[in-house]
């Protein structure tokens, strides 16, 4: 990027010119200037501006500026000095020394330096336009012939030499005339060693190629020798590096602002913003996870404490330890996905990203399958029309659709984890105007569980479809504790949490935080609702008659808990028809049959439809009753009035 100045600058175009640099953001900093003026106003403002004498920057000059302009006394400490030290100045040499073609044309051009060459090349000088003075060699042979001019006029003797060889041949052997476009065709064909290296140009402008030209660097270095005043300290130029055959060669390393001989760097440091999950949502997802593995062992206590009670075996204990067991288990995927390379080294993320579906998958089969089987058994008294019959579920039951769920998941999972492991992979998506990272994500790449993935969401897909229509099948049917209308319930709770769930995660694959945040979230509600739904209204259940018992209200004489509907804190569904509505219709034998395992059908839906048919069959009857009476109490009351009044009185006498 190039910033431009007018040639006669004042301080607002300097300060304005430093500001466009420095808001360029570069480091190394390329300047043609032309004379002391520019060099001391644009260091000082560029000293007050921060980018030039704080070790962080480096300006290099062209040879339009002479290094005279570096070679003298700073105060010290003043933004000259803290500017300009750890410069350099690049510029195109005739040659190096040593060079043997180099040395022996300065050796010529210093033997030129007498009386006899001296008149010579000043009758050879052309006279200057008017208003301007003669150049006198006699007056000045010292300048005239110094190294810094020789430098020049070796580039003008190749040039020379260039353009005969050039005419010589675009005239060929009969000398005949030629014109500049001739002369310019055969110049881009020169290619010879002259005194300044070898002599090659641009094929379309004619200009001197870079590789074929020799340059040095100067560096500009305080000078140790004492050269300074007390309160001043001199600079000096030295050759740290040259060009001369088509590669740069080091003589001595260059010394840079800082004092040191290590570059700076060419670009400002840049912060990258690693997005980590960070310790505020990582405590808060984990605390979370705690919470769900506390509540589910608390619950499995309960379960086992409550295990031989009607509450806990109408309900099956198997399948209540599988949803703790499931939820626990998902609460734990919690952990391993709040870990990320914040804390934890790449083979370890690597490792987490290959466990963390096993827990998530795991989880959710246990507690899902659990539900299958629940709703599998519920569906069967739907085709058990008879109110009242107990229905045995054994635990093979519960434990079969597990098993065969769980051992088609662990399959698929393990041939993903062997085939296609997921990879902890850091990926760069942002970067500045340089091309420098500025935000980066890890997260686990999982471009190779497609199909794998595929699989196990239909087996999830299949599952809780059948889950949730057999559950409607079986809506209207009323058993104890009230399972069918929790179980739909929480069916369609984990459904749509788990759908929005893996929508926002797709969603935010930008952001390892947000996914994480939506992974915790997901297993937490799904967990929590899973254990509230299917935990709180049993355990209410058994608080409540604990206190029914301490109050001496239940039913006298008999162990018999009245459960009507509606009543107390005990809610039964589908005995919403009042011929179900009687204490006696509701009251529920604690025998040692009840308290076996299984569920009583309170109420059924085929049950309820017989009843309302019947209803309406007798409703009918009795109207057709209550006609033909009302018929026979009229035909009744015609024959009473045909009665003699004499009859009617031995009648009533008699």
């Amino acid at each position: 990027q190039a910033v431009e100045f007018p040639f006669d600058i004042t301080p607002e175009i300097v300060k304005r010119t430093v500001k466009s640099v420095k808001e360029t953001q570069y480091r190394y900093i390329f300047s043609i200037m032309f004379s002391t003026a520019h060099h001391d106003a644009f260091m000082t403002e560029a000293y007050e501006q921060g980018i030039a004498g704080t070790g962080d920057h480096f300006w290099m000059f062209s040879d339009s500026v002479s290094t005279s302009i570096f070679e003298r006394s700073f105060e010290i400490g003043s933004p000259l000095h803290l500017a300009s030290k750890g410069c350099s100045r690049i510029s195109a040499v005739a040659g190096i020394e040593g060079d043997e073609r180099y040395d022996t044309f300065m050796r010529s051009i210093a033997n030129l330096n007498n009386p006899n060459d001296i008149a010579l090349l000043q009758s050879a000088h052309p006279t200057p336009p008017e208003g301007f003075e003669p150049i006198q060699i006699a007056d000045d042979t010292e300048k005239f012939f110094a190294k810094s001019n020789a430098a020049v006029v070796a580039f003008m003797y190749d040039a020379t030499i260039a353009l005969g060889l050039s005419a010589c041949r675009a005239g060929g052997q009969n000398e005949t005339f030629f014109d500049g476009k001739q002369l310019f065709s055969e110049f881009l064909k020169s290619d010879f060693n002259g005194v300044t290296g070898n002599n090659t140009y641009d094929q379309a402008t004619g200009t001197r190629l870079t590789e074929s030209a020799q340059f040095s660097l100067l560096n500009v270095v305080e000078d140790t020798s004492g050269a300074g005043g007390e309160n001043t300290v001199r600079l000096k130029t030295v050759v740290s590096d040259v060009f001369p055959n088509g590669s740069w060669e080091e003589l001595i390393p260059m010394r840079f602002n800082d004092g040191s001989t290590i570059p700076p760097p060419d670009l400002p440091p840049v912060e990258v913003d690693m997005n980590y999950i960070g310790w505020t949502l990582r405590l808060t997802g984990w605390l979370s996870a705690v919470f769900v593995v506390i509540s589910a062992v608390y619950l499995a206590l309960w379960t086992y404490k409550n295990r031989n009670k009607s509450v806990v075996l109408q309900t099956q204990p198997v399948f209540l330890y599988l949803i703790c067991a499931g939820c626990s288990v998902m609460a734990i995927g919690i952990f391993v996905a709040g870990i990320d390379d914040e804390i934890a080294s790449p083979a370890t993320c690597n490792f987490l990203c290959a466990i963390s579906p096993w827990f998530f998958c795991i989880g959710w089969v246990l507690a899902f399958s659990a539900f299958y089987a629940k709703t599998t058994c519920i569906n069967r008294f739907f085709h058990n029309p008879v109110p009242g019959v107990k229905i045995r579920i054994e635990t093979g039951d519960l434990v079969v659709p597990a098993v065969l769920l769980l051992s088609a998941v662990m399959i698929v999972l393990l041939m993903w984890t062997a085939r296609a492991p997921p990879d902890f992979e850091r990926k760069i998506y942002e970067w500045n105007s340089f091309g420098q990272p500025t935000k980066s994500r890890g997260l686990c790449d999982y471009k190779g569980a497609v199909p794998y993935a595929i699989f196990i969401s239909f087996v999830f897909f299949i599952s809780v479809e059948l889950a949730l229509r057999r559950a409607w099948e079986a809506r209207k049917v009323s058993v104890e504790f009230a399972e069918t209308e929790y179980i739909v319930l929480t069916l369609v709770t984990i459904c749509v949490i788990s759908m929005f769930g893996i929508l926002l995660w797709f969603l935010l694959d930008h952001s390892p935080a947000a996914r994480f945040v939506v992974i915790a979230a997901d297993m937490f509600l799904v967990s929590m609702a899973t254990l509230l739904l299917i935990f709180i209204p049993k355990v209410r259940f058994e608080e409540e008659c604990n206190r029914q018992l301490q109050k001496n209200t239940f039913g006298g004489g008999g162990k018999r808990i009245n459960m009507r509907h509606g009543a107390g804190n005990v809610a039964i569904t589908g005995l919403e028809d009042p011929t179900f509505r009687s204490s006696e219709s509701l009251a529920v034998d604690e025998s040692d049959e009840f308290k076996s395992s299984g569920m009583i059908v309170l109420a059924h839906p085929k049950k309820l439809g017989m009843l309302a048919r019947e209803y309406v069959s007798l409703k009918k009857e009795y109207q057709k009753l209550c006609y033909e009476l009302r018929d026979e109490s009229r035909e009744l009351d015609s024959d009473e009035a045909r009665v003699p009044d004499e009859i009617r009185l031995d009648s009533s006498r008699s």
